[in-house]
């Protein structure tokens, strides 16, 4: 009887402890979307961030990273415009805002079509976790690991990376009136690049996000349906 009685008192006491962290990450992004729906963030819509910031907080449910770091990448913006943000959760800053490129199937300045398919040289959405970097073809890259099968869990196997690009510079954008663009990497300027990568590398989550209204697609469709991190349990 004693046995059952403290097996009882240790499940109950650990039913509290993981009910009180649920609880805890709510409301600890729900005082992150106060925060900056306060203090908007540059071109940055509440609407996005909210969703990033529930992805996010599904992804520390899952276990998938314990980084107080979040990358938004907002692909339903041009890529002439910036549509990248690097979060620092805990101390409520926004470290770089910057442009991205897409893939050059995606679009031209707009981001139109998005794949999971190897060689498509589309962009994918979904949520991603930064890996190691090493130096590559394009310098200085990271790996990104996909995490929404269907979606974006081909990332490794396509090489998709982030690293630094001479086409993203200020002096090509004003030429082109567009971003240049990859073969479905998250490219960024040269000059910020290295700085950038090291500060969200090794276990941070990247959400890749567009919201469909403008272009849609049926993989934009689907993904908005089926994303179990767009719809995970809170």
């Amino acid at each position: 009887m004693k046995r059952i009685i403290g097996c009882f008192a240790l499940f109950s006491l650990w039913n509290f402890a993981f009910l009180g962290s649920v609880e805890a990450r709510k409301s600890g992004t729900l005082s992150l979307l106060r925060h900056w729906k306060r203090r908007p963030i540059d071109g940055l819509r509440h609407s996005v961030l909210r969703k990033a910031l529930w992805a996010y907080r599904c992804a520390r449910k899952k276990q998938k990273t314990r980084k107080s770091l979040l990358t938004i990448v907002d692909y339903s913006r041009p890529s002439d415009r910036v549509r990248l943000w690097v979060l620092d959760l805990r101390r409520k800053k926004v470290l770089f805002r910057e442009r991205v490129a897409h893939g050059s199937k995606t679009g031209a300045r707009w981001a139109r079509h998005f794949s999971n398919r190897r060689e498509s040289r589309q962009t994918s959405l979904g949520v991603f976790v930064t890996g190691n970097t090493y130096h590559g073809k394009h310098g200085y890259s990271l790996r990104l690991h996909g995490l929404e099968r269907g979606f974006n869990h081909h990332a490794r196997a396509r090489a998709i990376v982030m690293h630094g690009a001479w086409y993203m510079s200020p002096r090509f954008v004003r030429k082109h009136k567009r971003a240049g663009r990859s073969w479905g990497c998250p490219a960024v300027r040269k000059s910020i690049s290295r700085k950038l990568i090291r500060r969200i590398r090794k276990g941070s989550v990247v959400f890749a996000y567009h919201d469909g209204k403008r272009f849609s697609s049926r993989y934009i469709r689907r993904w908005h349906k089926r994303s179990t991190y767009l719809h995970c349990r809170r």
